[in-house]
């Protein structure tokens, strides 16, 4: 580095000359490169300094840079005396100061690229990689000393203070003492850095300490080996407790999902040992705070390449919180779809559930749905006369037995207080209609504890889903169907319109109250009445009584058949004979055994079913009322009369029917 003279003011000192000479300035500090004019006292060292701690990397930087501006600088020019001292020694001298100069320049320009890249990488320096050897090292003391023996012997042979001109330049910065900093000289002659091995055993204790997770080893003979800090908090057993000691189902209280515990015949740790193969399952036990827990257990054999089992690992998760989760995921969804007092779907879930029929109807040719809607008849009387906590357990009963009735892919609904909904996927009305006979002749047969042993029954309105039809026409549509049930005089089964309703109604064995099989019989309306009786006469008697009711009620036989009859017979108003209508009557006549207190009897079992016939306006509006008169004048001509011989359930709501 050369400096340049620059031009100041004639200043004549004694014994001077007016020829100017440079003066290179003289080393000081430590190797961290600073310099100070000639005659400039050093800076005292830093606390830390002293205290032999090197320093940061940036501070040695800003050291570097701030010591060597002045060199770089434009040197102002002075007139200087004639030195006293020879010029001989000068060349050596400069050669040994340029040297110097230079390898504090590497080594500010080293402390620029560390700082540099230390402000890339991050705030802090980056580690070495694993195993890697640094490839710096520090100056031995020795070569600290006999590097500043040459340094301090080199200022003692510049010009004195006194003598010397100063230099001094616009911030002076304080030089830094020599031993401030250890010398450090790089080792690029080593290509292949020392290594040593990885610590495995290390990161196994770290992973065994820190993992939530229960870990225990156990040998062939199920002695534990190793007991995890996670076995200890899942299960509050401390490791010296088991240590060296056979593990059994007992050691941690391990119990089935039901709560019994784990005989050893069943132990999943015997399992896993015998089989040699993994063994997963679910499991009840208590913590550390004695609450119990769910957890998983997961036995793994150990074998080795010779085949031979060696023990096994145990890992033991606690599930309890998912677990929990799950229950409350569950409530939310059942709270949210279900209605809560009889556990089926509410009005919500069916809402949802008919828009998606309704869509796939309209997408898919070959789909097809029906809708039954059912009301118990005279629910409020239950409730008037048994309680709202009984008409509570009716409206369960009543759920359960439309659930019996009903398909996997079917949904049942409460709609609101005691009318229930069925939607039946890929169902027609006639599959509707049969289903809904079944469950109206299985509530009206089934006898309730609740209810004192009395029976209940309900009408039942049943549609199809047609094309075009949106979701409110298609329930509006069987809804209307109910309200004709209910006016027909309930329990029964009504169809949507005139035109689905010529269809079947199947009345089988299953629907029969004496357990007689019945013919099946197809008619355009709904029965009026449909009542079985028995008695002890024989069949040819009843037959010459029906001769008679014929004749007395001029009826027009329509239809007679081995044990079946079929005919119309016309009444009138007993206070108004203007008023007239027409009924279709079916009687059948079966004969069977009863049994009696061990003995069999001989009995003739009669079904009555009355239709409606001709209508007019006045019939059309009463006939249901009138029918029973008809039932009573057939009964008076064959003496079945008596209650003895009325194959009929009691209702519960007797009382109400009968007003």
């Amino acid at each position: 580095v050369q400096t340049q003279n620059v031009q100041t003011q004639n200043v004549q000192p004694e014994n001077t000359s007016s020829t100017p000479q440079q003066l290179p300035p003289v080393v000081a500090g430590g190797f961290s490169g600073g310099f100070r004019p000639l005659g400039q006292p050093s800076a005292a060292p830093s606390a830390s300094q002293q205290q032999g701690q090197p320093a940061n990397v940036d501070s040695a930087a800003n050291d570097a840079e701030q010591n060597i501006a002045p060199l770089m600088a434009p040197q102002p020019q002075v007139q200087q005396t004639q030195p006293t001292q020879s010029s001989a020694a000068k060349p050596e001298r400069d050669d040994e100061v340029e040297d110097m100069r230079a390898a504090a320049e590497r080594q500010a320009q080293r402390i620029k690229a560390e700082r540099a890249k230390a402000l890339v990488d991050g705030p802090d320096v980056p580690a070495r990689p694993y195993g890697a050897a640094d490839n710096t090292r520090s100056a031995s003391p020795q070569d600290q000393q006999a590097l500043a023996a040459k340094l301090a012997s080199l200022e003692a042979a510049q010009v004195p203070v006194a003598d010397a001109p100063q230099v001094v330049a616009a911030n002076p910065q304080p030089a830094q003492p020599l031993m401030s900093k250890p010398l450090e000289v790089h080792g690029n002659e080593i290509d292949h850095p020392p290594t040593r091995s990885f610590p495995m055993d290390l990161f196994n204790k770290h992973l065994l300490r820190n993992l939530r997770s229960g870990v225990v080893f156990v040998d062939h003979k199920r002695r534990v080996q190793l007991w995890s800090k996670g076995a200890e908090a899942m299960t509050g057993i401390v490791s010296d407790a088991v240590i060296e000691r056979p593990l059994y189902p007992q050691t941690f209280n391990l119990r089935f999902e039901d709560g019994t515990g784990v005989p050893m015949d069943r132990c999943p740790i015997v399992q896993c040992l015998e089989t040699m193969e993994t063994v997963t399952s679910d499991y009840r036990t208590l913590n550390a705070e004695n609450q119990e827990v769910r957890i998983e257990i997961a036995i793994t054999p150990v074998i080795d390449e010779s085949r031979h089992l060696n023990g096994a690992i145990i890992i033991l998760n606690d599930h309890t919180a998912e677990i929990d989760l799950q229950r409350q995921l569950k409530d939310l969804y059942e709270f949210s779809v279900l209605d809560p007092l009889t556990q089926v779907a509410n009005r919500a879930e069916f809402e949802r559930v008919l828009e998606e029929y309704v869509r796939a109807f309209n997408q898919s040719e070959s789909f097809n749905c029906s809708i039954i809607i059912c009301d118990i008849d005279f629910f409020k009387s239950i409730n008037d006369k048994f309680g709202h906590a009984i008409g509570d357990e009716a409206l369960v009963a009543f759920s359960e037995m439309l659930k019996k009735y009903v398909r996997s892919q079917d949904l049942v609904a409460r709609y609101g207080g005691e009318e229930f909904v069925i939607l039946c996927a890929d169902c027609d009305t006639d599959a509707a209609l049969q289903r809904a006979e079944q469950i109206r002749m299985g509530l009206y047969k089934t006898p309730q504890p609740m209810l004192d042993g009395k029976s209940i029954s309900a009408s039942f309105g049943v549609s199809e889903l047609r094309p075009g039809d949106t979701a409110m026409e298609f329930f509006v549509r069987a809804d209307t169907a109910l309200l004709r049930a209910k006016e027909l005089g309930r329990n029964r089964v009504v169809i949507a319109d005139q035109r689905e309703a010529n269809r079947q109604v199947n009345t089988n064995e299953e629907g029969s109250l004496s357990g007689m099989q019945w013919r099946q019989q197809r008619r355009e309306h709904t029965a009026l009445i449909c009542e079985e009786f028995k008695t002890s006469t024989p069949v040819p008697v009843l037959v010459e009584k029906l001769r008679g009711f014929i004749v007395e009620k001029d009826a027009w036989l329509q239809r007679v058949d081995q044990e079946f009859l079929s005919m119309e017979v016309d009444f009138e108003a007993p206070n108004d004979y203007s008023r007239k209508g027409s009924f279709t009557m079916n009687i059948e006549l079966k004969e069977g055994d009863e049994d009696a207190g061990g003995r069999s009897n001989k009995m003739t079992f009669i079904r009555v079913t009355i239709f409606p016939g001709r209508r007019k306006k006045w019939f059309a509006t009463n006939h249901t009322d009138v029918a029973p008169h008809l039932l009573s004048d057939l009964r008076s001509y064959l003496m079945i009369n008596d209650e003895a011989s009325h194959l009929s359930i009691k209702m519960a709501t007797e009382d109400v029917r009968a007003n």
